[in-house]
C-alpha cells in the first residue's frame, strides 16, 4: 500500500475548525435559548447559544445579520432568505420545519414547480424554497354489511346501493391511546400532518 505524501494544513486551518465548510447545516442535540432577551440586551441564560456562536455555529431562526460580518456565509446563502442584498441577509428559518434534499430534476417531488420562496412568496423551486403540507390524493375501499349477502367492497364515492358500514374503531386521539385498543386501529389524529418525529435545534455554520 502506497502512502500518500504528507502535505502541511495552511495557516489558517484552525479557522476551519475541522474542515466544516461555511453553509452546512447539522441537527443539534442540545438545548438552546435566544442569545439575546426581547429588549435586545444579552440573556445570560443562553450561554450555549453564545459560546456556539464564538466557535462559529447559528441557529437556523431567520434572524438579520450584516454582510460586513458575516461575508463568507452571504456568498453561501446570499438573500435566499431575505435582506436587502446591501447591508442585511437573513439566516434561514428551519424551526418546526422538515429538511428535504432539492428534487434537482429527478422527478421525485411531482409539486416541485408549486415550491415557494422564503423571502418573496414567489414561485421558486431551488435551495431555500418551500411547501405547506398536504395529504396525497387518495381512495378507500369500505367494506358494507347487507342482510344475508355478507360482505361486499365498494370504492369510495362509487357506493350507489343503501348499506350500512361496518364498525372500524374510532380515531386515537394524541394523548389518548389505550392499551386495551388492538393494533391496527385508525390513526392518530390531530391539527397537521405528519410523520412521527423528535425535536432538534438545526445549526449552519457561520464563521
Amino acid at each position: 500500500m502506497i502512502s500518500p505524501p504528507f502535505v502541511p494544513p495552511p495557516a489558517f486551518a484552525a479557522e476551519w475548525i475541522s474542515g466544516v465548510p461555511v453553509g452546512v447545516v447539522c441537527p443539534y442535540a442540545g438545548q438552546l435559548a435566544d442569545p439575546f432577551g426581547s429588549d435586545g440586551e444579552e440573556n445570560d441564560s443562553a450561554q450555549p447559544a453564545l459560546w456556539l456562536e464564538y466557535w462559529g455555529w447559528m441557529l437556523c431562526d431567520g434572524r438579520q445579520l450584516g454582510i460586513a460580518s458575516y461575508p463568507a456565509l452571504f456568498e453561501v446563502i446570499g438573500n435566499l432568505y431575505g435582506g436587502d442584498g446591501e447591508y442585511t441577509f437573513r439566516l434561514p428559518d428551519y424551526r418546526g420545519l422538515f429538511l428535504r434534499c432539492v428534487d434537482n430534476g429527478a422527478g421525485v417531488d411531482p409539486d416541485v414547480d408549486q415550491r415557494l420562496s422564503p423571502a418573496s412568496g414567489e414561485k421558486y423551486s431551488g435551495v431555500g424554497s418551500v411547501q405547506k403540507d398536504a395529504l396525497q390524493d387518495h381512495q378507500h375501499a369500505y367494506q358494507f354489511a347487507k342482510p344475508g349477502d355478507g360482505q361486499e367492497q365498494f370504492q369510495g364515492g362509487q357506493v350507489t346501493s343503501p348499506a350500512t358500514p361496518t364498525a372500524s374503531g374510532d380515531p386515537i386521539l394524541p394523548g389518548s391511546l389505550s392499551p386495551a385498543k388492538p393494533a391496527g386501529d385508525p390513526a392518530r389524529t390531530s391539527s397537521e400532518t405528519r410523520p412521527r418525529n423528535i425535536y432538534v435545534n438545526y445549526l449552519i455554520k457561520c464563521l
